[in-house]
């Protein structure tokens, strides 16, 4: 954790001496426009399972196409970057030593470029033509990758929206842009029976007359530049109506290398949430747990602004003080009045509080508050679930008359908050009193059943499992 922290700390600091250093290296436009018989090497990521090594072995396919004498040069170790695929056809950046190409294309983005460039040496480039392949989603590219377009002779870009982009930020760029769009290959995209299709379906948790809407990212990427939010936010517009028989996949790429970028999109998720459930009469509080529990609201409030600015505070942690969080939050519900419930979003692993479960639990019922857990689960998989904190979860949740959820993607957390915000806005209010006192337990259990309705029928009432006589003191 602290190591991700330092790096964001110095990132800043790493760009500014990359562009200082760059800014002597600037190269004119200049070079060839037609490849056939000319000796091209590409630089790129071609050892990693990622879109844009496979973006240059689709370019460097299109290239042998033209004629071109094509090497391919994995830069993973240079940016290290350890790979996760097997290739045979691919040399190493030592090569640039012993053979003079005319043209080198490094097929990376621009903070990457930088890292690769400032590794070649002067005697293996003062002879060639240098390309940098370069993509982009928005409007205008950052000001931080003008010294990179700059130290190339050619920028190669795959649209003309990427051009564009390119003449607005850097105007004095534009006589070395040439749009060269991606390479598909229809034929290599896999067949599915419709029996692997069915199997695939049920694996995810889809009906078979499910429309799926799917997005991809790496949380590598620049989060902004595949905006898997403004995705989510666009499904969830045209797709109002629960009953419109759609679901959105967000595939999330890399999860292992950055567990905590997906940090945004789960904040964005509980936003959501927040402000569509919350009506004038009601309050919220956000609590944080890591290594501490902290109130991000400081208080109960409507204030959408406090809400939204105390789930943007949240941040990841080396620890995780569930139980704690559990009992503090029951204790601040059980002064206040109305219908209490409590929202959790979590692993299941404890791992530094000072309550134990059993104490979180009573808390929790003292209060007379629904728990609804959400149990975050990154690798279905992995050995190292937290297996037994997502069964304590489960049982608190049932026991509470609450609800749990599996969520193993961000798009299935936005559809675990979509499904508890319905549920708080469609339950019934029982009470009773009981005829006699016939136990001395200070805890008194309830049942609720249906009546009319067989042992094994499609309908279950779910509520707490009882209530304390007596509170405990605190």
């Amino acid at each position: 954790m602290w190591q991700r922290r330092v790096h964001r700390l110095i990132r800043p600091i790493a760009a500014d001496w990359f562009g200082m250093r760059l800014r002597g290296l600037a190269r004119p436009a200049s070079g060839p426009r037609h490849l056939s018989g000319r000796r091209v090497a590409i630089l790129g990521l071609f050892c990693r399972r990622v879109g844009i090594g496979r973006g240059a072995e689709l370019l460097a396919k299109e290239l042998e196409t033209e004629g071109a004498l094509v090497t391919k040069i994995d830069v993973s170790d240079a940016l290290h970057s350890r790979p996760n695929r097997t290739c045979d056809d691919v040399t190493g950046i030592s090569i640039l030593m012993t053979v003079q190409f005319d043209l080198i294309i490094v097929n990376l983005n621009p903070p990457e470029f930088s890292h690769v460039r400032l590794k070649l040496p002067s005697a293996a480039i003062d002879h060639s033509t240098l390309v940098g392949y370069f993509a982009w989603e928005l409007d205008r590219m950052p000001a931080s990758w003008r010294e990179s377009v700059a130290c190339c002779n050619q920028v190669w870009v795959p649209s003309v929206f990427v051009a564009q982009s390119i003449e607005r930020s850097f105007p004095e760029a534009q006589t070395k842009l040439a749009v060269r769009e991606h390479r598909v290959e229809l034929d290599k995209l896999p067949t599915r029976t419709a029996m692997a299709r069915c199997r695939a379906r049920s694996r995810l948790g889809l009906r078979d007359d499910t429309f799926v809407v799917l997005t991809s990212f790496s949380v590598q990427s620049t989060v902004a530049r595949k905006n898997p939010l403004a995705a989510i936010q666009a499904f969830r517009q045209a797709m109002d109506s629960p009953n419109t028989g759609a679901e959105l996949l967000v595939r999330c790429l890399d999860v292992d290398a950055s567990p905590d970028a997906l940090l945004p999109l789960e904040q964005a998720a509980a936003k959501r949430f927040a402000h569509a459930i919350i009506r004038p009469v009601d309050a919220l509080s956000v609590y944080a747990f890591s290594e501490v529990v902290n109130e991000a609201t400081h208080g109960f409030t409507p204030d959408l602004k406090r809400i939204d600015e105390g789930i943007d505070h949240i941040r990841m942690g080396a620890a995780t003080a569930l139980f704690d969080a559990i009992y503090l939050t029951s204790r601040a519900l059980d002064k206040r009045k109305g219908r209490k419930v409590i929202v959790l979003i979590t692993d299941g692993g404890d791992t530094i509080s000072k309550v134990d479960y059993k104490e979180a639990v009573r808390a929790a019922e003292e209060a007379e508050a629904l728990v609804y857990s959400i149990i975050i689960v990154p690798i279905e998989a992995s050995a190292g679930r937290e297996t037994g904190g997502e069964h304590a979860l489960i049982q608190l949740s049932e026991d509470t008359g609450g609800k749990y959820y599996y969520a193993t993607s961000t798009g299935q957390l936005d559809d675990a908050f979509h499904k508890i915000s319905d549920e708080l806005r469609t339950q019934y209010l029982l009470a009773y009193y009981p005829a006699q006192h016939a136990s001395f337990s200070e805890f008194r259990r309830i049942e609720v059943k249906l009546a009319g309705v067989p042992e094994a029928g499609a309908y279950h009432a779910r509520h707490r499992a009882g209530y304390y006589s007596v509170k405990s003191e605190f």
